[in-house]
């Protein structure tokens, strides 16, 4: 019989996220990952849960098929994505497994475009993006958007949060880097990329709270996406950074990837996870914030929303790939498609599902 949820990469910061999301609401889990003790360390942590481990490799395809063959649901946390690749989303669509991808890198996406009439013959469901960024980002700003539509609007969307990455992780923001998958110093503007006219380094004060946060505007292919879909005017995204430091470094790696032959892509993670790793997570939360701007004939109304979490970003991220995992049991979400986080039914809905306030001021920019 199979089990309910399967995850893998289950003792890594998201996968370990998504399991203390889902206990205590009564699904059958499988959880695989390659250490067997820290396998068993987090089955006794959740005793009172219904769980089994299997210590597996996924690079080892006949375990891939063994594990995905015992879910309906495969939550797939490991990492890096960009070298795991497409050996469990193949699998799953094979077998007519749901697969959540909270990371959505590597050859994935070309892999489902390519195989798009077998996901329908399967009725699978597939959902990429599932995470805090690329995800969440894209999701919140849609639903800030259709709450606004029918006014001409601008969004900023303003990221802060504080965690770290694994050593996974930083290997998939430099290989994203390396493919040039966004843009920096850019936003959206009618339909077009602008370049921003901000300057580096440029700082805000949104939240008393949080303080000072150094503003480094990206525009990602799904964030141009979204802002196309929703019609809005004009959107920003910007990432932020706590000091100056921190931001020099990112912007330091970042242009030796642009400008090197050699592509020393473990020199680079090396440093950019040492960074993170180094900076201090207590009083943890995640916040985005959006400024809005709405023009209705000569009136002009300005408005602060914002959405707040209180744990860090790889915890958010187990959290909403676990909320997209109920939607899948549920059928709230229909089989035999491809989504982006953004693109799934009732996204109002599954923002308010999450376990988080969402704060709406009227207020002068």
């Amino acid at each position: 019989m199979k089990k309910n949820i399967g995850i893998l990469g289950a003792t890594g910061l998201v996968g370990s996220s998504v399991l203390s999301a889902l206990q205590g609401k009564g699904y059958a889990l499988l959880i695989g990952a390659r250490n067997q003790y820290k396998l068993q360390c987090l089955k006794e942590e959740f005793s009172t849960e219904n769980i089994e481990i299997i210590q597996m490799d996924v690079f080892i395809p006949k375990q891939v098929e063994m594990f995905c063959s015992q879910c309906d649901v495969v939550i797939n946390c490991t990492s890096p994505a960009s070298i795991v690749g497409t050996r469990i989303v193949r699998e799953c669509i094979k077998q007519g497994n749901d697969y959540i991808d909270p990371f959505g890198e590597g050859d994935v996406e070309k892999y489902i475009v390519d195989n798009k009439s077998m996901i329908g013959d399967k009725k699978t469901r597939i959902i990429l993006s599932s995470g805090t960024y690329p995800g969440l980002s894209e999701a919140l700003f849609k639903y800030v958007a259709e709450i606004h539509k029918g006014a001409e609007v601008s969004i900023k969307e303003y990221f802060y949060g504080n965690s770290y990455f694994s050593h996974g992780a930083t290997q998939d923001v430099i290989s994203s880097m390396i493919n040039n998958k966004s843009k920096s110093m850019s936003f959206f503007y009618k339909d077009e990329i602008i370049p921003c006219k901000m300057r580096i380094g440029e700082s805000i004060c949104i939240d008393e709270k949080v303080g000072t946060m150094y503003l480094y505007p990206i525009i990602s292919k799904d964030f141009r996406r979204v802002c196309k879909e929703t019609g809005v005017k004009e959107g920003c995204f910007f990432n932020t950074f706590s000091d100056l430091s921190s931001m020099a470094s990112f912007f330091e790696i970042g242009s030796k990837i642009y400008h090197s032959n050699s592509m020393d892509t473990f020199g680079y993670t090396e440093k950019l996870e040492k960074m993170y790793r180094n900076k201090s997570t207590e009083n943890e939360k995640t916040i985005f914030w959006f400024g809005i701007e709405l023009v209705n004939g000569n009136d002009v109304e300005k408005k602060l929303m914002s959405f707040e979490y209180a744990c860090n970003w790889n915890s958010l991220s187990g959290y909403v790939c676990a909320l997209v995992a109920e939607w899948c049991l549920n059928d709230e979400i229909s089989k035999g498609k491809a989504y982006n986080l953004d693109e799934i039914e009732g996204i109002q809905k599954f923002i308010e599902s999450l376990p988080g306030e969402i704060k709406q001021n009227i207020v002068k920019l």
